[in-house]
């Protein structure tokens, strides 16, 4: 079986043995079937950096500055709703949101009431619909983050394509 489907079975399984889930074996199968979609858009990120450059060298000095970006606007560091407008938009661009915000929904969603201790001094969020807005995320989330895998997974092998038909120009023999 190929590692985009054994790591998120892996993964889910030990996660969900330390984690109560609401809904425990459906919401571990979705977020399973969430993690092996989400490596489509992944592998054709890979594949296509991979086929524009042609050296490992340049494509291991060029991945990490690409990546941190598009790492940060998936949402697990930083809170979407507190970014600057200008940079808002970058999220689009980033495989790692819309995995984000799937996961985020499937099990924010089932969290009906949060009990907030009384001597709270920051905002007490009361559900988790609230702390799906708090933190940025949509709540047409299927038709956003299907689009954005389809639209991020064909851009990017578009963008391989066009390398290795950079290369086949070239007319190097192997």
């Amino acid at each position: 079986m190929p590692r985009c489907i054994i790591w998120p079975i892996t993964l889910v399984s030990i996660s969900t043995l330390a984690v109560e889930l609401p809904n425990y074996i459906l919401t571990a199968t979705e977020f399973i079937v969430l993690l092996i979609l989400s490596s489509i858009p992944a592998v054709a990120y890979g594949l296509g950096m991979a086929a524009l450059f042609t050296s490992t060298g340049i494509i291991s000095d060029v991945m990490p500055c690409v990546d941190l970006p598009l790492l940060l606007m998936s949402g697990a560091f930083l809170r979407l709703s507190s970014l600057p407008p200008w940079i808002y938009p970058v999220k689009y661009i980033s495989h790692f949101y819309y995995a984000m915000d799937s996961i985020s929904n499937i099990y924010w969603r089932q969290i009906d009431f949060i009990d907030c201790p009384s001597n709270e001094t920051s905002t007490c969020i009361k559900d988790g619909a609230g702390v799906l807005l708090e933190n940025g995320y949509v709540n047409d989330f299927i038709l956003q983050d299907s689009v954005g895998f389809v639209f991020i997974t064909m851009f990017w092998c578009i963008l391989g394509y066009l390398g290795l038909k950079r290369e086949e120009k070239k007319g190097y023999a192997y």
